[in-house]
């Protein structure tokens, strides 16, 4: 799929929990009891309309934070490359490091994690990446810091 962020009913089609005639009834229900004023998500529609169990949406939602966590870790990977705090085989190394941790049912590390323990990038510079990302991720992320910025313009 060329989204990079899935959502919820792509993936429950793509693990074959459903079909997409399955998911076009949920969603209407879904619409449907929005429309009403009801707030559940569509796992629960889901499950209340017994396409899902509740298992099977534990794990779309591990699949979907697995991929938005790699989305997060490969634009920290392109920054740091972006920014000469490494090198790309850095990066290539640190995804790999993740991906055998995962197979090895070990906790996952952040790909800054990884590349500070290695030797690869000083902990001020994954520091750095990660307040990028922070203010990438919410064009609000400044506006504390305005007036303080203002002043310092002033002279």
């Amino acid at each position: 799929m060329d989204t990079p962020k899935l959502l919820f009913g792509q993936i429950a089609v793509e693990k074959r929990f459903c079909t997409q005639e399955q998911l076009d009834q949920a969603m209407k229900t879904f619409i449907e009891s929005a429309r009403r004023g009801y707030t559940d998500n569509l796992g629960k529609v889901m499950v209340a309309l017994k396409i899902l169990t509740e298992k099977q949406v534990v794990e779309i939602l591990k699949i979907q934070q697995a991929r938005e966590v790699g989305e997060e870790d490969r634009l920290f990977g392109k920054l740091a490359v972006q920014n000469g705090f490494c090198k790309e085989e850095d990066i290539a190394w640190a995804l790999e490091q993740q991906k055998e941790r995962v197979s090895r049912k070990k906790a996952a590390l952040r790909i800054g994690e990884l590349l500070v323990k290695k030797g690869k990038m000083k902990s001020q510079e994954r520091d750095a990446i990660l307040l990028l990302m922070a203010r990438l991720n919410n064009p609000n992320f400044w506006k504390p810091f305005e007036s303080e910025w203002q002043k310092t313009q002033e002279y």
